[in-house]
């Protein structure tokens, strides 16, 4: 008699004789009555196969970012092209085979050691082969499912009904063609190498039919899988019925016992590889998850199985587990403690000292307005940047770039302050590593730079905080002398090794570099890494008498983040920050470089400083924590910080802070006569959609329960940014230009105005892939997720393209930009 797990029918049988069902000879109702069982059992069994599953979908269909994975999935000058496809697809394969793989001879090693107790069921009945089955299916319907432009509930049932369809036609070939089972493994195989070859052909010019021939091509897979993993379970309980080894415990199985750890080896050596020895910038995110999870898999599958010795293992595996969650609770595990900033040690450069006011910068920068030529007004610019992760990077460094260009060099020295938030502070350092590279290089502007933030935008930077989120942070808290470093450190150097490596090819006039996988990014050493530099080199000189005089050949800057323990705001800035000017605000670095420092407010207090430094890098990656990607960063006693945008994402809170200081330093300068000779311009980089609904005609009918966490992602990221717009835009008027990302344009399905040379991308492709955008766009459900990704730590070629077109076409737009450009072009 066979276990009684090998298919469904099978457990029917066996639970309804060993429960009270209604005594029934109708198979059906006996069906009815074993679901719920079934539901239940699978669920103790395969929960964490499950809960990955859950996640994985959640996170490409749900989170912002979600579609622009698909895009550059398919898209044919993506970043990876046809390799992301291979890679993908072989990663659901394991997953897939991880979810279903038994480790029979855990099975056979528990049955040898209960053997003197009859009663004792057999790990072999126990086991839900045809479940186990059926969800190493389900990676393939979900990320067929993922690739759907509509994520709604119509096109969900349409998946479910083909994977139960699907489910059906293989349960009846398994049934009644069991002796052909590999005459129609070669059927569905020979599907797939005909999917392989048209997307292989078509791909680079067609996005479309590649998408739809994947998802046919994922479906047959699945088939060739589901097929082969019913042959090897045949074959485990056909041998645990007829062979009697005494041996080892291995070669009764031999077969199942070379595959499992066949799939044990690919995964654990993939992941030390991809992580050790790999690019993680040319590793794609969902490949990255999936072989993490594979891991993850197997290993709490094995202890799983192990524990089900009995109450001695039971029972350690407990102790265990409440020790790690103790110890985590308690904050004593290393993972609590490596989030520190990290300072820098190569230099003494400033540390001690005291910083230098804002008055004092402008004694020094207003020397500008005095000596300019004619009679017209100096243009004083403050520019703000908006959150929104590489997109709000992206459009801040592509529009202050555009502007330099225009201008041959001379924006640069109108901007007296640059405030940024989230993403945006990414394209403040890459703005600054610009500026920094040319004044050291003797080099003058010219349009080739305008392509720089697409090289630095353009890479992946989420392998890195994947591996450190799922792996290296985890061994860093269990065995902490394995791992040294953590996902943000991680973070900061990639994005400082990209900016310097775009620098350097545009400078020699070489392409875009191309992602390797051997290839370890550790050819540029940190301290020729601009953004890796003590942040007060940018802005300090020391004389001949010793003292650090401020240099204001660079913009002010003011990098925003936020302390957890309160919402305060905290601020990276190369001055020190009077507590009547930026209210309420923390003043990171004073706190950081010097020995001690005297803070104002209700009660004067003298605090003690770090004397430490601290990278560029570093403030700018401060402000960019958002939750998993990155890790809270703790500053000493000052306490745990996360992203700006908990605060303020629009970075115009300080800007308007600044503002009002500058302007009563003008007004109080005798060397400036009137106000005639300035005119302060307020520069907002807005990347986030424009239209307000204030009183909407229908009512957003998410579950109320919901809402508390809807709440917390759209104040303050939606709702206090808008405020702070609001109130620039009321206060300052025309004074006030807001640089927008226009959504429409980038949605634009009108041929005629895509704007993109067929050199960058076939015509064809670019209509495809707006229509497939649209179609996100014209869904209530899941409305701008293409272009709101928040999250995202890479952009799509296309849609980088895209903004890189209408960034240039912003200056077009009559709202005061193009004046102030003109006033500064005719100096």
């Amino acid at each position: 008699m066979r276990p009684s797990n090998l298919h469904f029918n099978s457990y029917v049988d066996r639970l309804s004789a060993k429960t009270q069902f209604k005594e029934t000879s109708n198979f059906f109702l006996r069906a009815l009555q074993a679901i719920p069982r079934l539901i239940w059992d699978i669920i103790k069994d395969a929960l964490i196969e499950i809960l990955f599953l859950v996640i994985l979908v959640l996170m490409i269909t749900e989170m912002s970012q979600g579609r622009d994975l698909i895009i550059t999935f398919f898209e044919p000058k993506g970043l990876y092209g046809l390799t992301r496809m291979l890679l993908s697809t072989l990663s659901i394969v394991l997953y897939s085979s991880c979810m279903w793989v038994v480790p029979a001879f855990i099975f056979e090693w528990k049955d040898r050691r209960n053997a003197s107790q009859p009663d004792e069921e057999s790990l072999y009945d126990r086991h839900l082969y045809f479940a186990h089955r059926m969800l190493a299916m389900i990676p393939f319907w979900a990320f067929a499912y993922c690739v759907q432009p509509k994520h709604d509930y119509r096109t969900f049932g349409i998946f479910i009904g083909l994977a139960i369809v699907q489910l059906l036609a293989l349960t009846v070939i398994i049934l009644f063609f069991e002796k052909r089972i590999k005459l129609f493994i070669l059927l569905a195989g020979i599907v797939v190498a005909i999917c392989c070859t048209l997307i292989i052909v078509n791909h680079k010019t067609s996005y479309l039919l590649v998408k739809q021939v994947y998802m046919v091509g994922l479906f047959a897979l699945s088939i060739v899988l589901y097929l082969f993993y019913a042959l090897r379970d045949n074959e485990i309980t056909t041998e645990n019925l007829e062979v009697k080894t005494k041996g080892s415990i291995f070669k009764k199985h031999l077969s199942n016992t070379r595959i499992y750890f066949v799939i044990a080896g690919i995964t654990l050596v993939s992941l030390f590889v991809c992580i050790c020895y790999l690019d993680l910038r040319a590793v794609v995110p969902e490949s990255l998850i999936l072989l993490v999870f594979s891991g993850y898999v197997l290993l709490i599958d094995l202890i799983h199985y192990l524990v089900q010795f009995g109450k001695l293992s039971r029972f350690i595996f407990g102790c265990l587990v409440i020790a790690i969650v103790v110890l985590f609770i308690s904050g004593r595990l290393p993972n609590t403690r490596y989030l520190e900033i990290r300072y820098k040690k190569d230099s003494d450069h400033h540390c001690g000292k005291d910083l230098a006011g804002i008055e004092e910068y402008y004694n020094k920068w207003k020397d500008r307005i005095i000596h300019r030529q004619g009679n017209a007004p100096y243009d004083i610019v403050l520019v703000a940047g908006e959150g929104g992760g590489s997109r709000a990077g992206y459009w801040l460094a592509q529009g202050l770039i555009e502007m330099d260009v225009t201008t041959q060099g001379r924006f640069q020295d109108h901007i007296f302050s640059l405030s940024t938030v989230s993403g945006s502070s990414v394209g403040l350092g890459t703005m600054m590593s610009y500026w920094t590279y040319c004044k050291e290089n003797n080099i003058s502007v010219n349009s080739s730079w305008l392509d720089l933030p697409r090289r630095v935008f353009r890479y992946n930077y989420v392998g890195g905080n994947l591996s450190g989120v799922l792996v290296t942070d985890l061994i860093s808290s269990l065995a902490p002398w394995c791992a040294d470093g953590n996902r943000n450190d991680e973070q900061q150097k990639e994005e400082a090794r990209c900016i310097q490596q775009g620098l350097i090819e545009i400078r020699q006039g070489l392409p875009d570099a191309q992602v390797r996988f051997w290839h370890k990014p550790d050819t540029l050493d940190d301290d020729k890494l601009i953004l890796r530099r003590d942040f007060m080199q940018f802005y300090y000189n020391n004389d001949r008498s010793g003292q650090y005089k401020i240099d204001t050949s660079l913009p002010l800057c003011f990098i925003n983040t936020t302390r957890s323990s309160d919402g305060r705001r905290g601020i990276f800035s190369p001055i020190r920050l009077a507590s009547n000017d930026f209210k309420d605000a923390l003043d990171i670095t004073r706190f950081i470089y010097t020995d001690s420092f005297r803070a104002d407010g209700i009660k004067p207090t003298t605090y003690p400083g770090r004397h430490r430094q601290i990278a560029l890098g570093t403030a700018c990656n401060t402000s960019e924590i958002f939750p998993l990607f990155s890790a809270p960063a703790l500053i000493d006693s000052l306490g745990y910080f996360l992203d700006g945008g908990y605060n303020d994402n629009s970075g115009l809170k300080t800007t308007l802070e600044v503002r009002d200081k500058l302007i009563s330093l003008l007004q109080a300068d005798s060397a400036i006569i009137s106000p005639k000779d300035y005119r302060i311009t307020v520069l907002y980089f807005k990347n986030s959609v424009f239209e307000k609904k204030y009183y909407p005609g229908k009512i957003d009918r998410s579950s109320p329960g919901l809402q508390p966490f809807i709440a917390l992602t759209k104040e303050p990221f939606t709702g206090g940014a808008s405020y702070f717009e609001e109130q620039a835009r009321i206060t300052l008027d025309s004074n006030f230009i807001r640089y927008q990302l226009n959504y429409g344009n980038l949605l634009d399905t009108n041929n005629s105005r895509l704007d993109l040379p067929d050199s960058v991308m076939p015509l064809k492709v670019q209509k495809e892939i707006l229509e497939d955008i649209y179609t996100v766009k014209t869904n209530v459900n899941t409305k701008d997720t293409t272009l709101n990704f928040p999250l995202a730590r890479w952009l799509s070629y296309f849609i980088i393209e895209k903004m890189k077109v209408y960034s240039a076409k912003e200056f077009a737009y009559e709202r005061g930009l193009p004046s102030l450009i003109n006033r500064i072009q005719k100096e």
